[in-house]
C-alpha cells in the first residue's frame, strides 16, 4: 500500500497521528507526486491522513492524494471503502472493485494450432482508448476504432495470444463529480465544481473500461 502526495515538501504529513516521509525517488505518473510506504502503518477501520502547511503557499494542493496498492473499492455512503480485491473477469473494471484505475489489462489465452496460416482475432465488446495484440511476447497490432478486429499470422503449435486493454486518465484523475457523455469535459473549471459533502461512490462520474466478452480467434480460409 503507497500513498501518494503532490509536492509533500510543502506539507508536514502525517498517517494516524505519526509523521511520515516519502520513499527516495519513488514517483507516480509526475516527478511531483512522492510516494509513501504506508502498508505497516495502516491498521483496520478508519485511517486518517493529515497534511500541515505551514507556512501555507499558493502552491498547496490539498485534492491529488491517491492510495495505490493490491486492493479494491466498493461504493459506501461517502466516497469508497478499501476491501479485498476480486478476480477480474470479463466486463466494466469499475464494476470488479477497480473505478479509478486507467492503465491496462491482459487478456490472454493459448491457442494450438496444426498448421502456420492467417487467423482473424476479434473484439465482440470492449472500451477503451486502445487495445493492443500481441502473439508470442510480441506486438501485432492495435485495435482502436471499429470494426474491432485485425489479421495476423499464428504459427505451427502453441501460440500465447495476449490482448492488453488500456483505459484513460479520465477514471483516475476526474474530474469525478460533473456529469458528460463519454467523458468529455475534462477542462479545468470542471474540477472546481463539487458538491458540498462527499457523494456516494455510485454516484461518482466513471467511464466502463474493459473487455466485455471473450475475444475470437478464428482461421482465414
Amino acid at each position: 500500500m503507497k500513498l501518494v502526495v503532490e509536492r509533500p515538501w510543502l506539507y508536514t504529513v502525517s498517517l494516524n497521528g505519526t509523521v511520515i516521509q516519502p520513499e527516495n525517488g519513488e514517483t507516480w505518473l509526475d516527478p511531483d507526486f512522492y510516494q509513501f510506504d504506508i502498508e505497516k502503518q495502516l491498521r483496520q477501520g478508519n485511517n486518517t491522513v493529515s497534511l500541515v502547511a505551514d507556512p501555507f503557499s499558493v502552491n498547496c494542493e490539498t485534492e491529488p492524494v491517491y492510495i495505490l496498492g493490491n486492493f479494491g473499492l466498493e461504493p459506501a455512503e461517502h466516497g469508497w471503502e478499501i476491501v479485498a480485491p476480486k478476480n477480474l473477469t470479463f466486463g466494466s473494471w469499475k464494476g470488479q472493485g477497480m473505478p479509478f484505475y486507467g492503465q491496462s489489462v491482459k487478456y490472454s489465452k493459448i491457442l494450438n494450432t496444426n498448421k502456420k496460416g492467417r487467423f482473424r482475432i476479434e473484439l465482440p465488446s470492449w472500451s477503451g482508448t486502445v487495445a493492443s495484440v500481441n502473439i508470442n511476447g510480441k506486438e501485432v497490432g492495435i485495435i482502436q476504432t471499429k470494426s474491432s478486429y485485425l489479421t495476423t499470422e499464428l504459427t505451427q503449435g502453441e501460440n500465447i495470444i495476449d490482448i492488453f486493454v488500456t483505459g484513460s486518465l479520465k477514471n483516475t484523475l476526474g474530474p469525478h463529480h460533473v456529469l458528460y457523455p463519454h467523458g468529455v469535459g475534462g477542462r479545468p473549471a470542471n474540477f472546481i465544481k463539487a458538491p458540498e459533502k462527499q457523494p456516494g461512490g455510485a454516484s461518482y462520474s466513471l467511464l466502463d473500461y474493459g473487455l466485455m466478452q471473450d475475444f475470437r480467434v478464428s482461421a482465414i480460409e
